[in-house]
Order: C-alpha cells, then sequence, then structure tokens
C-alpha cells in the first residue's frame, strides 16, 4: 500500500495516533542515525519500529529500501522487557511477524526465513552469544545459522545501552568488523538511551559517530508536559544498608510515604534486597503487592507484570522493582523510592516516575547504600550521590537534569582473533567451548538457566524432553554454584550430546550459558518471589511436556518426517526451495552455482549402508525391500547402529573427490547440520577398526553406491577417502580450505555462516513440506 507520507503510516499502524514531530524527521531521513539521545518516556520504541519499517517497505524512494535491512534486532538489557517490548511491536499494524529470542529448544523458527522482514526482540545475553556463534539456551547445531543471520542484513537497535556494561563494546567490535570484513546485504546498528555519550562507542576498532540525533527546540515543546513533569527530589534515612534491619526499616518508609489509591515504586539494587523488602512488606490486603526482578520463569513473571498494569484497586498498588525496570518499562508511579546508583541508572529511574506529568505532587526518594555499593563500583555512586546531593529539593524530571557523561569503565573487548577463533563451532578436546562471558556481561552478572522436572525413574530422566522457553529461570552461575554445595544428592543434569542423555552436572557444567534441569523435589524456586535459594518446597513444572530429548551429535529429527521419500525427490525439492531464496536474494547472485550445487549433493551420504539400514527399520514392512534410496522414513528418533554416523560428512567428501576445485559446494554441503564445519574430528571412542581409522562413523574406504540425485544428476559411486580430514597430507586438509573459505576476502566468516543458514533453511523448509514420492524406479 502507498502512504502520502510517514504521519499517515505512523497513524495507519498505531491505529489513530500522531506522530511527535522528531519521529516524522527520524522516519524521513535518509538512513537511520547511529547514535539516537533521547529523554525517557517519549516514544523511542514506537520512533525506531516505524521508521525502520517505514524505510524498509514503503519509503518513496527505491534505493532507501533497499539500503534498509530486512531484518530488525531489538536487544535489551534485561529479560522482563522482552514480552513487553514484543507486545509493543505487535500491536502495530505492520505486516511483519515478531519474533521473541528468550531460549529454550524449541524455539520459533525465524531462521527459516532469511527472505523475508522481521523483527526479533531479546536480552544481550541470548541475542549477542547468538551473534558470537554462542548462543545461550539453544542447540548448539544451530549456533551457524544464527551467527549468519544476525550479522548479515540486520539492523540492530541496542536500548537504554547504559546498562549495557560489555555488552554495548561488543556491539560496537561487532559493526566494525561487519563493516570491514563485509556481509550479504546492509548491516547496521543504532544505539539508544537518555543517558548515551557518542564517546561511549568508540571501541579500538570502532570510531565515535560524528552525528546524534536528538530533540530540536520545537520538538521538545512538543514535549513540554513530559519533559517538565514535577517529582521533587529528596533523601530518604533508613540507616545503613549493612544492618540486619534495613529491610524492615526500609518497609517501614513504604508505608509511610505511599499513599493510598496510588502507585508508589521501589527500586532496590539487588534481587536478594528486593525479596527481604517484599517478606517484610507481604501480609496485608492493601495496598496491593508485586515483586518483579529478573530471577521469574515467563508464567510468572507474565502474571507478575499483568498485575502491574491492572486497574488500581482503592487501597494503590507498591511495586518493587530491580534494576529491570530501568529500560522500556511504562510505569508511571507517584512516589518514587529508589536506593543509590550510578547516574545513568537514575535518570532512567526517575522517568518511572509521573512519566505523563500528570501529578502534581510527585516525588523521588533515595536511599544512600554507599556502604555496600555493590552490584556497582564504588566510584560512580559516590559520583552519583554528589549529583543528588546538588538536586536536593528540585525536581528531576527530563527536563531539569543536568547533562553528565560518566566515564565508562575498562573491559574486555572483542577483538578480531576472538571472532574469527569462534567462527569454529567444534568444541575442544576436553568437550569445553569457548567462553563468550566476557563479551556480554561483566563481574558476577552471569547467568545460566534452570528448568525443574519430575520424573518416575532413571530411564524416564535421561529421556526427558527439551525445555522449553516458559520452564526456563535465569540464574546468576555464582549463586547456583553456592545452592548446589548446599544440597545434598545428585539435584542437576546437564544434556550430553554426544552420549545423548541427560547426564549429572559437575561444577565444569556450572559456566554462563549453560541449561541444566534440576529435580523439582529439590526445591530452589517460589512462583511468588522467583528464584529463591532458601526454598524448600517441591517446584510445580510449568507444564506437561511433551516432545524429545534435545539434538545430540548423532541426531538427525528432520530425516524421521512419519512418511517416506526419496533421496531423489527430497533433493529436487530442496533445490526448488533454494532457488525460490535466491530470487529473493540478489546479492547471492555470484554464488548461486555453489548453493545449487551444495544443495544437490548435501543429502548424497544418505546412500551410505548405515544410513539406509536405519531408514529401513523405519519404514512400514511392506516398503522395507523396495530399491529405493531413502532420505526420509516413517519411524522418529531412530539411532543409527554406529554411533555418531554424519552422513553430511560422506556427501561432503564425495564431492570433494568428484569435484575437487568446488570446495565451497563440499563445504557448505557438510555444514547443513552444523557438525561438519571447520574442524572435524573423531568421537572419543572412535578407535582404530579393521581396514582404517572412522572418523564421525566413516570407515575409510567406505563405498557409496551410485545414486540418484534429481534434476538429472547422477552419482556414479565410489569409495569415501577419510584422509581428506587429516593434516598434513599430500592434499589439502578439509580444516585448510575450510580456513581458506573463512579468510577468502570475497567471501569471509560473515557471508560464509550466511550461506549456511540459507542452504540450511531451504533444506528444512523442504522436510516441512515434503511430498510422498512413488516409489517406482527410485
Amino acid at each position: 500500500m502507498a502512504w502520502r507520507s510517514y504521519s499517515d503510516f505512523f497513524s495507519h499502524i498505531t491505529r489513530g495516533k500522531r506522530p511527535y514531530r522528531y519521529q516524522v524527521r527520524l522516519a524521513e531521513a535518509p538512513a537511520l542515525p547511529s547514535l539516537v539521545h533521547l529523554p525517557t518516556g517519549v516514544g523511542k520504541t514506537l520512533a525506531i519500529v516505524g521508521a525502520w519499517a517505514w524505510q524498509r517497505l514503503y519509503h518513496p524512494d527505491p534505493s532507501v529500501r533497499q539500503d534498509t535491512p530486512r531484518r530488525l534486532v531489538y536487544c535489551l538489557p534485561v529479560r522482563n522487557l522482552v514480552e513487553q517490548t514484543a507486545a509493543v511491536v505487535q500491536s502495530l499494524d505492520l505486516g511483519v511477524p515478531v519474533y521473541t529470542i528468550m531460549g529454550g529448544e524449541v524455539e520459533e523458527n525465524w531462521y527459516l526465513y532469511p527472505e523475508r522482514e522481521a523483527v526479533l526482540v531479546g536480552t544481550q545475553d541470548m541475542l549477542l552469544s547468538r551473534a558470537l556463534n554462542r548462543g545461550y539456551a539453544m542447540s548448539r547445531y544451530r549456533w551457524p545459522v544464527a551467527f549468519g543471520l544476525l550479522n548479515n542484513d540486520v539492523l540492530w537497535v541496542m536500548d537504554e545501552v547504559q546498562l549495557f556494561g560489555v555488552g554495548l563494546e561488543t556491539s560496537a567490535q561487532l559493526q566494525a568488523f561487519r563493516e570491514r570484513m563485509g556481509t550479504f546485504g546492509p548491516a547496521r546498528t543504532v544505539w539508544m538511551s537518555a543517558t548515551l555519550q557518542p564517546a561511549w562507542i568508540a571501541t579500538v576498532d570502532h570510531p565515535a559517530p560524528e552525528t546524534v540525533f536528538e530533540l530540536l527546540p520545537d520538538e521538545a515543546s512538543e514535549l513540554a508536559k513530559r519533559l517538565q513533569a514535577p517529582k521533587r527530589l529528596a533523601r530518604l534515612d533508613v540507616g545503613s544498608v549493612r544492618e540486619k534491619s534495613y529491610a524492615a526499616r526500609l518497609a517501614a518508609a513504604v508505608r509511610k510515604h505511599h499513599r493510598p489509591g496510588t502507585f508508589t515504586l521501589v527500586i532496590c539494587n539487588t534481587v536478594d534486597r528486593a525479596t527481604q523488602l517484599y517478606r517484610e512488606l507481604e501480609g496485608r490486603s492493601e495496598p496491593e503487592l508485586v515483586l518483579l526482578h529478573s530471577r521469574f520463569r515467563p508464567p510468572e513473571r507474565r502474571a507478575q507484570l499483568a498485575r502491574l498494569q491492572a486497574p488500581m484497586p482503592p487501597g494503590g498498588r507498591i511495586a518493587i522493582c530491580t534494576q529491570v525496570v530501568e529500560a522500556g518499562m511504562d510505569l508511571d508511579a507517584r512516589t518514587l523510592i529508589t536506593e543509590l546508583a550510578p547516574w545513568p541508572s537514575l535518570v532512567q529511574r526517575f522517568g518511572r516516575c509521573n512519566r505523563a506529568g500528570d501529578h502534581d505532587d510527585a516525588a523521588v526518594l533515595w536511599v544512600d547504600v554507599s556502604d555496600r555499593p555493590g552490584p556497582y563500583p564504588a566510584e560512580e555512586l559516590t559520583a552519583a550521590r554528589q549529583h543528588l546531593l546538588a538536586l536536593e529539593g528540585r525536581s528531576v524530571a527530563p527536563g531539569h537534569l543536568p547533562p553528565v557523561s560518566p566515564r565508562r569503565p575498562e573491559v574486555d573487548v572483542l577483538r578480531r582473533r576472538d571472532l574469527v577463533d569462534l567462527f569454529d563451532t567444534t568444541p575442544d578436546l576436553t568437550g569445553n567451548d569457548v567462553d563468550v562471558s566476557r563479551f556480554i556481561r561483566e563481574g558476577e552478572e552471569h547467568d545460566l538457566y534452570l528448568f525443574w522436572r519430575a520424573w518416575v525413574d532413571d530411564a524416564s530422566r535421561e529421556e526427558q524432553p527439551s525445555p522449553t522457553r516458559e520452564e526456563l529461570c535465569s540464574v546468576p552461575v555464582a549463586a547456583m554454584r553456592e545452592w548446589l554445595r548446599s544440597r545434598e544428592g545428585q539435584v542437576a543434569w546437564v544434556y550430553d550430546h554426544l552420549s545423548e542423555r541427560w547426564r549429572p552436572a559437575v561444577d565444569r557444567d556450572i559456566r554462563p550459558g549453560a541449561t541444566l534441569m534440576l529435580a523439582a523435589a529439590a526445591g530452589g524456586y517460589d512462583p511468588l518471589t522467583g528464584w529463591d535459594p532458601a526454598a524448600r518446597d517441591p517446584v510445580a513444572p510449568v507444564q506437561t511436556v511433551t516432545g524429545s530429548a534435545p539434538e545430540g551429535y548423532g541426531g538427525d529429527p528432520a530425516s524421521g518426517l512419519g512418511r517416506p521419500q526419496s533421496i531423489a525427490a527430497h533433493t529436487d525439492e530442496v533445490v526448488g526451495s533454494l532457488s525460490d531464496l535466491l530470487a529473493s536474494l540478489p546479492w547471492l547472485g555470484p554464488v548461486a552455482d555453489d548453493l545449487l550445487l551444495a544443495a544437490r549433493y548435501h543429502d548424497l551420504g544418505k546412500a551410505h549402508a548405515v544410513f539406509q539400514e536405519t531408514m529401513r527399520r523405519g519404514l512400514p514392512l511392506e516398503l522395507r525391500d523396495a530399491p529405493t534410496q531413502w532420505a526420509k522414513t516413517c519411524a522418529r528418533h531412530l539411532r543409527h547402529s554406529i554411533p555418531g554416523f554424519r552422513h553430511e560428512l560422506a556427501s561432503a567428501l564425495a564431492l570433494m573427490e568428484e569435484k575437487p576445485h568446488r570446495f565451497l559446494s563440499a563445504y557448505l554441503a557438510g555444514a547443513h547440520h552444523g557438525r561438519v564445519r571447520l574442524t572435524i574430528r573423531s568421537l572419543p571412542e572412535e578407535r582404530l577398526v579393521e581396514g582404517g581409522r572412522r572418523v564421525m562413523g566413516i570407515t575409510h574406504g567406505d563405498v557409496l553406491p551410485a545414486v540418484d540425485l534429481g534434476g538429472g544428476y547422477h552419482y556414479p559411486g565410489g569409495r569415501l577417502d577419510i584422509r581428506l580430514t587429516y593434516l598434513g597430507g599430500d592434499r589439502p586438509s578439509w580444516t585448510e580450505q575450510a580456513v581458506a573459505l573463512r579468510d577468502r576476502a570475497d567471501l569471509g566468516l560473515f557471508r560464509l555462516a550466511y550461506l549456511e543458514a540459507v542452504l540450511r533453511a531451504a533444506d528444512q523448509r523442504a522436510s516441512a513440506t515434503a511430498r510422498e514420492p512413488a516409489l517406482e524406479g527410485r
């Protein structure tokens, strides 16, 4: 649909609202700015999402539409904001799907459609870990897909960057590397905050942006009611935070300053203090009490958010929160009580008080906790304390606050060599992966993810299905270690991708980004207070979970479709699906032939005797003797007779032998399940066997028979030479050639991963819509 102006478009997507002048100026610019510096409460989310949609889909200049990325990745500092922000975007009539990236093995299939516009909303933990090829709380075999799609044809929006810590520097470094190494399609980043300074974005590889988008004087006058909203600042003396009676004294002060029928917001700096304050205040029918922090499972978190947004009860409402309310949360308290925090955080907290400017007597009360600064640096609290003392008795409305630019602390900065190393997703010889947590959050802020289950016996425990996002609860790594030491017996399990079962968790499994299954009887969670190390009652699982265990090293769930299909028929459908993608992604023209060849050969290795035996085992009796070479079978979750057998390695080795100068195609065919990529290693139990060494279930000299690959392609048959996986042979090894691809100037690691994602999307889309072929001649 054509729109006469952005104002008309904005009115349509918001169902009748008119945009602010600054929102129109942002959308009608030739390109979105790198830095957006706007006060709290003026509609930044609507501004940036609306501007992206206008420039991508409806801008009258086709060059603007072409230069605007398809995917908008909206990155937030805390988990609580993800669903709320996604709901805001979903409420807009954009005609674009909105996905939440919150972890869990069952994640929305956004990655199947690289040619479509989409909005992805997630936390810095979930999104930056995926952009670094080490996605938290997801299958390790899908890491390269997310890596490819989140670094190509993408607009990153980093909202409330004052809360990102080292994640801010990482986002700047990633943008610098995208510009230097090259991407398919445009790839840009917008950083937004009420306290943002250009110098924050200046890193060793990324210069500070030269211009900042800010309100012009006439635009500020349009927002005067919000920018000048009265909120008088005063200090609240409740004694030292170190004293055991701190929570009780703070609770008494909260009761004193709360006014019936109004909303009082209390912000504590730690989950422990927020929970203690909640315990001190609970037990009375009025006012209504709500606790909100980052350690809830999604269902309980949504319930708490719903209570916050419900009509105000007669006695009013008191919400006890942590830093989760600093960014993007549309709260409008008449009374705000906050612990001392760094100045950028305080500015955000002030924005949750008298947000719309409807109260003449709104108050902001601050509590000095500088004698116990954690989780913040003491020097940042000292500086903030000085600013607060200078403002005592005055309004802390956005239009009254002085410009303050605190220095950024020194952090671990992602360097080019770090990113290059992360391209390889093969674990080291001990089974460990490169830890990216130091590039995502600082200090003690690293989280892992828990879910609780109940089971009947050991066998049912080992076969527990993958966790869903509804079950996951983020918990600090250090707190989890301490909690496990306090529990007797085995209470935590981790999924072992090599043995393909849930095994007892050991100390090295307690790491950032890990997903642990806990016995429901072990406790550790309360529906009203969230993660609670002191909770001893059994935890009610979120739901009755059905499905399969996480995908293991030898897994190939898409080959058990519930209906049979031949290699030729499946391959034809993959090539057709890929051709559709190529028609929508014009920058893939130079590598289209390589992709199509990879698609034609990607399942050649399924003709191997080991794979065919598995397929026939899953067929009805009347089909088991058919001469067909099967790609899909009826039964699901079958395992090969040789553990760890990977048909895609056989495909890649055969293609290397038949077409030695088409290694890009061989690489993509090998990588289409995320196992065969930069480095190829034998499994620990793969020892020397008669006839030669075994790698990924393939023995040197294994025979591949002649195969009909569809489309007039026929593989004549041959033997597999696994010496191509060795280093130091007469011919360049697999790894040597893969490294050369990764480092090729016209390709590079971002583009290479994107090609992997495109081929895998074509394969999975074809599998999802597979048609049962005729058996004759196949």
